[in-house]
């Protein structure tokens, strides 16, 4: 993994106003609206885009986390993550991403998935 890489994916969250930089992954968006729970809580992509952004904007975190090569997803040595905090949710909500465009000055990341953190 690039070690700036991190920062990039900051970045892009940081700048989801400039259209592109933080975007959903459609049928991750898909699965979202199809999740019950979810939907009971409010929490549908445009709002867990939202949360995800002014969590990240007050500096929480951002998460790398190197996969063994027997649990990779999509052939990817690693992915990206925040725990977005829900009161709802015990342990959070896990939201993944990955980082499509590594420009230093307009990155660009796709969220790949989001639901309740388990633990």
């Amino acid at each position: 993994m690039n070690p700036n890489e991190l920062e990039l994916v900051k970045l892009a969250i940081q700048q989801a106003s400039v259209a592109g930089c933080c975007e959903w992954k459609e049928s991750a968006a898909r699965l979202v609206l199809q999740d019950a729970r979810l939907q009971e809580l409010g929490l549908n992509p445009k709002e867990i885009k939202r949360r995800l952004v002014a969590y990240v904007c007050v500096g929480s975190g951002v998460k790398s986390v190197v996969q063994v090569p027997e649990k990779r997803k999509f052939n990817r040595e690693h992915y990206d993550k925040v725990i977005v905090p829900v009161a709802e949710f015990i342990h959070g909500l896990f939201v993944e991403l990955e980082l499509v465009d590594d420009d230093p000055e307009v990155p660009t990341v796709r969220i790949v998935s989001a639901h309740e953190q388990q633990s």
